[in-house]
């Protein structure tokens, strides 16, 4: 591990534990999609420390939202608990575990634990923050390169904003950004997964989640059926495996549009090529020509 040299950091986890040295205290730095969170160690405790950013604000990751959605969820155990929130952090307990290895992601869509996990947190109680999907959009829209807007594009851009969205089976808690990363093999039998990075989560159909999920994570056709058929037993809702189905499609363009909008805004904020690289190919799937 590594010292952390940020004052404002060191005073937050100072007062968190205050009975620690701060010259004891390691820092590590902990890398994701849309930056960087440093793990703390004080001897006593482990956590996480988010920083609150307006890069972070503009794709759409709210600190305080994020907090007090763990502080919900704080009895789920699907979630860490959330422990302090000040302008520019957000510190959250370290879950004990790892993270998914590729064949155990694989054999978590298959064998119904992730299905399991993901229809209980859709049972839990609303967390108060709809996802409001065309507002986002014509957020992240002021923030494309202006060079790469087509007039094709933005008739796309104004289907999507001007279009209700589809009606929704089952408002839910939604995490939505599920994927091997944010899955972490707990240490509690009662509890064998948790789920972590809730920076994008909110209220919104459960179908939502579960097309983000198939898209982001190139989920093949039988593997979609299978995870269905698990979601659906697990849940014990009234609809059918080909209701669910036919509202994921419906998602689906959603999904894909919301996905290139992130990728092309990731673009602007870091200039990395693979960004605009994913956001074309995004495109192409979408009818748009660059």
């Amino acid at each position: 591990m590594q010292r952390k040299n940020n004052p404002e950091l060191q005073a937050v986890v100072a007062q968190l534990c205050p009975d620690s040295r701060p010259a004891s205290v390691t820092y590590e730095p902990v890398s994701g999609l849309t930056g960087e969170s440093w793990r703390f160690d004080t001897g006593r405790l482990q956590g996480l420390a988010r920083e609150a950013s307006q890069a972070k604000s503009l794709l759409g990751a709210s600190r305080r939202q994020e907090y007090r959605i763990l502080r919900r969820l704080r009895h789920c155990h699907l979630a860490p608990s959330a422990w302090a929130l000040t302008p520019g952090w957000l510190l959250v307990e370290w879950i004990k575990g790892r993270a998914f290895s590729t064949d155990e992601w694989q054999n978590t869509l298959a064998d119904g634990g992730l299905a399991r996990c993901l229809s209980g947190l859709h049972k839990m109680p609303l967390l108060g923050y709809p996802l409001a999907l065309p507002q986002r959009l014509l957020r992240w829209w002021h923030y494309v390169d202006p060079s790469r807007r087509t007039p094709a594009w933005l008739k796309l851009h104004k289907r999507f904003t001007r279009s209700t969205l589809p009606r929704p089976l089952l408002v839910a808690p939604l995490h939505m950004d599920i994927h091997a990363g944010n899955l972490i093999i707990g240490s509690y039998p009662a509890q064998p997964m948790h789920f972590i990075d809730w920076e994008y989560a909110g209220d919104g159909d459960i179908a939502l989640e579960l097309a983000a999920l198939f898209r982001g994570n190139d989920v093949s056709r039988p593997q979609q059926m299978q995870f269905i058929d698990d979601y659906c037993q697990a849940s014990g809702l009234h609809y059918t495996a080909p209701q669910l189905l036919r509202q994921i499609a419906r998602w689906l363009p959603w999904v894909d549009y919301l996905m290139l909008m992130w990728y092309e805004v990731r673009w602007q904020q870091t200039g990395e090529k693979a960004f605009t690289e994913l956001a074309d190919c995004l495109g192409a799937r979408m009818g748009l020509r660059r």
